[in-house]
């Protein structure tokens, strides 16, 4: 029995049970081995509270968005709530988690420059939106912030349509489950190292504890839209207790 997973640019990978563990370990490892197992068997991550955010949001009517897109979306802003003590509801988290229909690619991932691919994102703004952006041009999260609100948002937002075109929405919702288990567990688990430190999303759903956008980080050197590319974070768990995230994987 074959399984396919979609890449985001009309090109699908093809996994037999008998190879796809093989293929996998050898290139990935163990924890992304495990990921891609969650996908392939279609574990879903959704909480209760999303769910019914989802269906109530009227969102489940939108031709753009599935329940994957917008638990990530929604996610990301009830984390960026978080990060800078915001007094943001639920209704105004559903409302920026929200996109217009417009924005669709002309070309692939790998053929749209990156002008394109920022023109493209803020098409895809609602009007709430782009009167909520232009309401925090001026106001700065942290007194020490050099960014932003605005700022934090279209680069949310940024990242956020590069993850959902290159197919990876699911992945980041695994790693940030298991990684926020983790903490839960009481369990050592290091801010962030290589690469993925550059993500502002995972910094706002707590796959890292390194906001990239003081230091400049580029979200480019872990995920580049010109060429398709695994994800892959380098996360650190504390060598007793690895096993326990790896049980949690494999049960979930």
């Amino acid at each position: 029995m074959e399984k396919f997973v979609s890449m985001g640019n009309g090109e699908e990978w093809r996994f037999s049970r008998n190879t796809w563990q093989k293929k996998l370990t050898s290139v990935w490892g163990v924890s992304f081995l495990i990921v891609f197992k969650l996908i392939l068997e279609k574990k879903t991550l959704h909480s209760q509270l999303t769910i019914w955010l989802y269906s109530q949001s009227r969102l489940s009517a939108m031709p753009t968005m599935n329940k994957y897109e917008f638990e990530l979306r929604f996610l990301s802003y009830r984390g960026l709530k978080t990060r800078f003590r915001l007094d943001w509801n639920n209704d105004t988290l559903i409302a920026l988690s929200q996109i217009s229909n417009k924005g669709v690619l002309e070309k692939s991932v790998p053929e749209t420059s990156p002008e394109d691919l920022k023109r493209f994102t803020h098409e895809s703004y609602t009007q709430f939106k782009k009167d909520f952006i232009a309401k925090y041009t001026d106001f700065y999260p942290l007194p020490t912030s050099k960014y932003s609100l605005a700022e934090y948002i279209d680069r949310l937002e940024y990242e956020l349509k590069v993850i959902k075109e290159m197919g990876f929405n699911s992945y980041f919702l695994i790693v940030s489950d298991y990684v926020r288990r983790a903490k839960k567990q009481m369990i050592v688990v290091g801010p962030g190292r290589g690469s993925g430190a550059g993500s502002l999303l995972a910094w706002a759903i707590e796959i890292t504890d390194i906001d990239p956008l003081p230091f400049d980080l580029l979200f480019e050197r872990f995920l580049n839209p010109a060429r398709i590319s695994m994800p892959d974070f380098d996360i650190d768990f504390e060598d007793t207790q690895r096993q326990r995230v790896i049980d949690y994987c494999s049960q979930k």
